[in-house]
């Protein structure tokens, strides 16, 4: 059987030609896409607990308030969460760590708790080693929106929007309050730090499966009439 046969048919004398450009153009795509899926990075990292009943991966509280990391009630899970209230305007908790590289972490997130007043007024910042300080603030705030009363809200807050992202010298966040007063308890828990998404390269590989489907063809194609593979 003729496989040639098989082929799309063009008119004219210029088919040949087609078929030929096609294939080295299948060729060149094809030498860009290999090297662009082998370097594609492989993330691969998992969440890191900050707080889940008690501070976790050498995390450290650094806070200035009335705190407790030892609250049985209420909690978001297990056993523990942290209460927090503002004795003094612009108090916050804190937590630390040393130096350590953001860049495989796309955010933070928390579980809070209004309490049995809701609507605290509160903004979160990052901080780097930077400047001589452990905890340069990075100077760019996020206001939380008031958390409701008793009930658990969770907050995934970007580290790039905290000015933190893809540090070297990322040490950890503050939520702060926000209005220079006093405000009634509030409650934490589950915080984390979130690993960038591995990449997705089911496109790139379809694109690539494509492309070999491609060349096959053109290979076909350009064969005198009657040859077989």
């Amino acid at each position: 059987m003729n496989k040639a046969a098989t082929c799309p048919q063009f008119p004219g004398s210029n088919s040949f030609n087609f078929l030929r450009r096609q294939l080295r153009l299948s060729l060149f795509m094809l030498a860009f896409l290999v090297p662009a899926v082998l370097s594609l990075p492989a993330f691969g990292q998992s969440n890191q607990i900050i707080f889940d009943d008690a501070l976790q991966n050498s995390w450290q509280n650094w806070s200035w308030a009335t705190f407790n990391f030892g609250n049985t009630s209420p909690v978001h899970s297990g056993s523990d969460s942290i209460s927090v209230t503002i004795s003094g305007g612009w108090q916050a908790i804190e937590l630390w760590r040393p130096d350590e590289d953001s860049t495989p972490y796309a955010s933070v997130s928390f579980w809070l708790n209004g309490g049995s007043s809701g609507g605290q007024l509160l903004w979160i910042y990052g901080t780097l080693d930077a400047g001589g300080f452990a905890n340069q603030i990075q100077g760019q705030y996020i206001r939380l929106t008031p958390p409701a009363a008793n009930t658990w809200q969770q907050y995934v807050i970007p580290l790039s929007a905290l000015g933190v992202g893809n540090a070297a010298n990322f040490t950890g966040f503050a939520i702060e309050d926000d209005t220079g007063n006093t405000q009634p308890v509030f409650y934490l828990d589950d915080i984390t730090l979130n690993a960038v998404p591995e990449p997705s390269t089911r496109g790139l590989l379809l694109l690539a499966f494509g492309i070999l489907a491609s060349l096959q063809c053109s290979r076909r194609c350009l064969k005198p009439s009657g040859s077989m593979n």
